[in-house]
């Protein structure tokens, strides 16, 4: 209950595992070595979950001041700005990881 005004349900969607999911798969199919890519999945999803929990609070503040802004804040700014940054950790993780070359028969 907030401000005994409204209702707030947090559904099992925003959990926020979705974006670490994609941003999982598109680890484990960057050719690297093993160690890279634990290392970039331990930090992408510790950087996801602090700011999906940030991005749930920010929501819930925007709707205790304007409930009429909660489809706005939740769907078009929290989704997208979550989204773009999974891409831009992913984009991180390419730049700063090398490739690493497979042997090829001669």
């Amino acid at each position: 209950m907030l401000a005994n005004r409204m209702n707030l349900n947090i559904v099992h969607e925003c959990n926020g595992l979705t974006p670490f999911l994609l941003y999982f798969a598109a680890i484990l199919s960057y050719p690297t070595a093993w160690k890279e890519k634990f290392i970039w999945s331990l930090l992408g999803y510790i950087v996801l979950l602090i700011v999906n929990v940030i991005r749930m609070l920010l929501i819930t503040l925007v709707v205790l001041d304007q409930p009429d802004l909660f489809h706005f804040a939740h769907d078009w700014v929290g989704r997208y700005a979550v989204g773009l940054l999974t891409l831009g950790l992913f984009f991180l993780f390419t730049y700063f990881v090398p490739v690493q070359q497979t042997l090829k028969d001669n």
